[in-house]
């Protein structure tokens, strides 16, 4: 049962890892703003997330009755089983605080782009006013000559 366990906790650091350098990779997107890589790294952030799904069903029931397996194993193994736990743990905790810094940095960017959009608007709508005083300028029913 030892083995069984070690086996996928390593599996279940390997995929955190994986994970934690995709949230790099998102980071760089992010401040690059690049959206089409920006989706495929959530993508296959999204794979990953499902494997670890998987993982996690595979451990519940170990969960459930860890005193009673943890008892079966050696001092070693039990050293083991904690340095992989708190090696996920220190994984999953940069991971949310590089997303958590993404996205706020995403938020920030959204309204940067809203105010460039408002303003777009307005100089085309200034654009139109002025249009409409130079056709007013120009109106053939207006008396130029006096």
């Amino acid at each position: 049962m030892a083995v069984e366990v070690l086996t996928l906790l390593a599996r279940q650091k390997e995929l955190y890892g994986r994970l934690r350098n995709l949230a790099f990779t998102q980071r760089e997107l992010v401040l690059r703003s690049d959206p089409e890589m920006l989706l495929k790294v959530l993508a296959n952030r999204q794979k990953i997330i499902n494997q670890l799904t998987l993982v996690d069903t595979q451990l519940r029931p170990i969960r459930e009755s860890w005193q009673e397996i943890a008892s079966g194993f050696s001092e070693v193994q039990r050293k083991q089983v904690n340095v992989l736990v708190d090696d996920v743990k220190k994984c999953i905790e940069e991971i949310l605080s590089r997303d958590k810094d993404d996205s706020e940095k995403l938020e920030e960017k959204k309204e940067e782009i809203a105010v460039e959009l408002k303003k777009v608007r307005t100089c085309r709508q200034m654009s139109k006013v002025y249009q409409n005083v130079v056709d007013a300028g120009s109106s053939k029913y207006c008396d130029v000559g006096g």
